[in-house]
């Protein structure tokens, strides 16, 4: 083989770089013109609307995006694979968005034309949200720049404004005394408070409180007794949306010390004149109706609306009055029954079906109401012996007796039928004391806690004033427990008020009954302790004796 000169392999080397060197730059001019008429997908801006979005209102937002390179796209090849992240956002629909315009060959995406994506939905919650947007998230289509695919954003959310009042539930009346009572509701949501109440449904006066909350209760002072107040609850939230109760009334107990009735008022009666065998009404004061229909009682149709009808009735229709009349044509009773009734709707108590089924069935067994047995028994809790020891209340206003199945009837009964009395009335009514009832007695002297703490004496102590004697002692004795001075106790005023039930109008409402066998006050912190106490005091009554006295209900009818 012929060997080639050293200087020609020198040029051969030369020669073969410069055709390398060729080659490379060839491919370089071949890579930018390439580059130069590809597409190139931009995402060019990210916008919310509304601008300032409220959690969970309803947005859109728009992606806008470009052709930014120098070919025309002819399909949807980049632009049907999108990614999207937008933080605590939800979506309206789980369907990815179309780009608009769809690239066709008829209808290219042209070199700097625009192309957009829609979705809704809302945010979850508030504060600053991140946003981010890529198209052609798989790299499917060959582009003249791969990097700037994606955008970025943020918005701010913020709080929907609170324009729903709250709902009030209620409101209900408690703690009726003579001069005060209880306005008790509940919202759903925190909200201050405030009573507006007054003689007429314009009001007048208000009581308020600007604390937050949902369980609601403001106290009623300085009432007049025995009066009708309308009252309306109103509640504000935070954001200041208020919502009221429809109109309420409740009417005030009347005070012991005074008889709202009095013996001195008017009432109509109609009296019947042997002599002529006729009908007349007349009008006598209280007191002369109950001395003349204790000593004449055959004289009287109680009924006085009926009196006109009664003119030429024969001397046997008045005979078949002379039996035991019906409660319910007595006027005095119906009065005091329609009182009754109208306060118990003010309470707006209710009773279970057992206690309807209860009342129902013994109305149905009276016969007759016997007057002079309903008198005897005012005022007592009777306990049917022959039954399962249900226990009655008969009250001495309206002469009718109330089933008490528990310790919630118990309270009912409390709230019905109390009386309210001054502190200074209420210390000349001696308090019973009774070692069968079953109570906490911290200090051991004798007396439960719950009587101590509403007469004002220490619990914890057994001789509140210190002066040798337990307190349990000094009541026993006619003394005060808190210091030397001896309680007077006034016998008419016992007299008057057995078998009533007492609430301190001075202080909380206290709840006391006094005992027609004894003329003692005894303490009902609540109703299962009134319940208790009542049925160790009671009466035991046979089921003919019962079913003599008429029957009413602690529900309104």
């Amino acid at each position: 083989m012929r060997k080639v000169p050293k200087k020609m392999r020198g040029s051969a080397v030369v020669t073969a770089g410069f055709f390398v060197s060729i080659l490379g730059f060839a491919l370089l001019m071949y890579g930018t013109v390439l580059a130069e008429t590809l597409p190139d997908l931009t995402i060019n801006s990210i916008v919310v609307t509304p601008t300032s979005p409220q959690t969970n209102q309803s947005v859109t937002i728009v992606v806008t995006g470009k052709n930014a390179g120098v070919l025309s796209l002819t399909d949807s090849t980049g632009l049907n694979s999108i990614a999207h992240i937008f933080e605590n956002f939800t979506y309206s629909t789980s369907t990815e968005p179309l780009p608009n315009p769809v690239p066709t060959t008829t209808n290219p995406l042209d070199t700097g034309e625009l192309f957009t994506y829609t979705l809704t939905g809302m945010f979850t919650s508030t504060g600053m949200k991140n946003l981010s947007f890529t198209v052609d998230s798989a790299n499917n289509l060959v582009e003249s720049n791969e990097t700037n695919n994606v955008a970025t954003s943020t918005v701010v959310v913020v709080a929907q404004p609170d324009t729903t009042a709250p709902v009030i539930t209620g409101p209900t009346v408690t703690n009726l005394t003579a001069t005060s009572t209880t306005i008790n509701w509940t919202t759903n949501e925190a909200s201050a408070s405030m009573v507006q109440y007054g003689l007429t449904v314009a009001y007048g006066s208000t009581v308020s409180t600007s604390t937050l909350v949902m369980s609601h209760s403001l106290n009623l002072t300085g009432l007049t007794s025995s009066t009708t107040y309308h009252f309306m609850a109103r509640s504000t939230d935070a954001a200041g949306n208020t919502a009221t109760s429809s109109d309420k009334t409740f009417t005030t107990l009347r005070a012991s010390g005074n008889d709202d009735d009095g013996d001195t008022k008017k009432i109509s009666v109609c009296h019947y004149n042997k002599g002529s065998k006729g009908y007349s009404l007349i009008v006598i004061s209280k007191s002369g109706w109950k001395n003349g229909h204790k000593k004449h009682e055959k004289d009287f149709i109680t009924n006085a609306s009926s009196c006109n009808t009664r003119a030429g009735d024969s001397d046997d229709d008045e005979d078949e009055n002379d039996d035991d009349e019906d409660t319910s044509n007595n006027s005095l009773n119906g009065r005091a029954i329609e009182k009754l009734r109208a306060r118990i709707r003010e309470l707006q108590y209710q009773i279970s079906q057992f206690e309807r089924e209860v009342i129902q069935r013994e109305r149905q067994l009276i016969k007759k109401i016997n007057t002079a047995l309903t008198n005897r028994l005012r005022g007592h809790i009777l306990l049917q012996v022959e039954d399962n020891g249900q226990a009655w209340y008969v009250d001495a206003d309206s002469n009718q007796r109330y089933y008490l199945r528990d310790g919630r009837s118990a309270y009912q009964a409390l709230q019905a039928f109390g009386l309210g009395i001054s502190n200074a009335d209420l210390e000349k009514i001696p308090i019973g004391l009774n070692d069968k009832f079953v109570f906490t007695d911290s200090d051991n002297d004798g007396l439960p806690d719950q009587l101590e703490t509403s007469i004002g004496t220490d619990p914890a102590v057994a001789d509140t004033d210190n002066d040798g004697l337990s307190d349990r002692q000094e009541l026993i004795n006619n003394y005060d427990p808190r210091g030397s001075r001896r309680y007077v106790y006034s016998a008419a005023l016992v007299d008057r008020l057995r078998g009533e039930i007492l609430l301190q109008v001075q202080n909380h409402g206290e709840a006391w009954w006094i005992n027609p066998a004894d003329g003692k006050r005894y303490y009902m912190k609540d109703g299962d302790a009134a319940y208790n106490i009542m049925r160790f005091l009671s009466l035991g009554i046979t089921n003919a004796d019962l079913q003599q006295i008429g029957v009413g209900s602690l529900e309104a009818e």
